[in-house]
């Protein structure tokens, strides 16, 4: 009586294994619906590492050793403005053009479009990253508002000479990067630099508001927390972006958030201790917590601490797989077809009985 079933069974299960099979062999790998936008935003982050490079010579800083693709971009080991240890291979990673292409590509999965504003908090611990986010927005039409911390941890943007608070001001007194500085802070203990050398932080203080940039200067967490919220407040953001570990971005107690792309309402119940990436996930806005980078760059297809970069286009990153939808579609159907069959002959059978 089951000996029709049995054979469905194995039938279909055999279908969808062929299924399978010819699914993987006949996927394609194609580019992205954000293609040329990708590309584009790649190309404006090589100009941003080529002007960066030129700006450490004028300061009378070299290139390090450890910076063997030359972007200026790597820091030294240690420095009176670092604030915590960090690998160079991390930094090393993220120096590289095409984090803006994935820049592109994590703010589309987000649902960001163009004319979408939101806002960011870089640490000076990832320049590049945070520049990969700002060329992003330039190709993508979407307007960022940013605060910066000072302080890097090892091999960041950690030189007191050219921080990336400076960086990035002399890449929009360039006209590269549309939208300035919104604030910054020393970062660091307490988001006031207070681990650091007192003489750099006034030195840098004074330099950066000489710039006209807002300080922002408060111990008190609270406190420090609602006056960044009245900037980013101020506009109409769409998603949010959190870029190393400044506290007020990952909260006091550093908020139990997955990294990557977190979905709206991932956190529920914000307290004073949470940091800006709960909250505004808590808001109903995506967020993007960019922590993680082996894990980041290897879900996108990225190297992780390539040794040597790959011409623009070229990378994982730019491209999706795309299956064979008929053949899956029809190998479905069939094994459905087959399992019904073999489930109608056993009914039929025990009616004839």
């Amino acid at each position: 009586m089951y000996k029709n079933r049995k054979l469905a069974i194995v039938i279909s299960m055999a279908v969808l294994l062929v299924t399978i099979v010819l699914g993987v062999f006949l996927s394609v790998s194609v580019r992205t619906d954000n293609y040329e936008t990708q590309c584009k935003a790649a190309d404006l982050m090589r100009c941003y590492i080529d002007q960066i490079a030129r700006y450490k010579k004028e300061v009378g800083l070299g290139l390090s050793k450890e910076d063997i693709h030359q972007t200026g971009l790597i820091g030294d080991e240690f420095t009176g403005i670092t604030t915590t240890v960090g690998t160079i291979e991390a930094k090393r990673t993220v120096s590289n053009p095409d984090m803006a292409a994935l820049a592109v590509r994590m703010l589309a999965d987000a649902g960001v479009e163009a004319g979408n504003v939101i806002g960011a908090a870089f640490s000076g611990s990832f320049p590049g990253m945070n520049l990969a986010f700002l060329a992003a927005s330039e190709a993508m039409g979407v307007r960022i508002v940013y605060i910066a911390s000072v302080g890097a941890s090892m091999y960041g943007a950690n030189q007191p000479e050219l921080t990336f608070t400076d960086m990035v001001h002399r890449l929009f007194e360039d006209d590269l990067v549309s939208q300035p500085l919104a604030a910054f802070s020393m970062g660091g203990d307490r988001d006031c630099g207070i681990e650091m050398e007192p003489a750099l932080v006034h030195i840098i203080e004074k330099r950066l508001t000489g710039y006209g940039y807002p300080f922002i200067h408060i111990e008190d967490y609270v406190e420090n927390l609602k006056a960044r919220l009245a900037i980013y407040d101020a506009y109409d953001i769409t998603c949010f972006v959190g870029i190393g570990g400044n506290i007020t971005t990952i909260g006091v107690d550093e908020d139990d958030m997955p990294w990557g792309i977190v979905r709206p309402y991932t956190a529920h119940s914000p307290g004073e201790k949470s940091g800006l990436l709960e909250i505004y996930n808590a808001r109903g806005l995506p967020v993007i917590h960019f922590v993680n980078v082996k894990k980041i760059v290897a879900e996108y297809g990225l190297a992780y601490d390539p040794q040597s970069i790959e011409q623009v286009g070229l990378s994982a990153v730019y491209y999706r797989t795309q299956s064979p939808r008929l053949v899956i579609v029809v190998g479905i159907c069939v094994a459905i077809g087959i399992l019904l069959w073999g489930r109608w002959s056993v009914k039929n059978r025990n009616r004839q009985t």
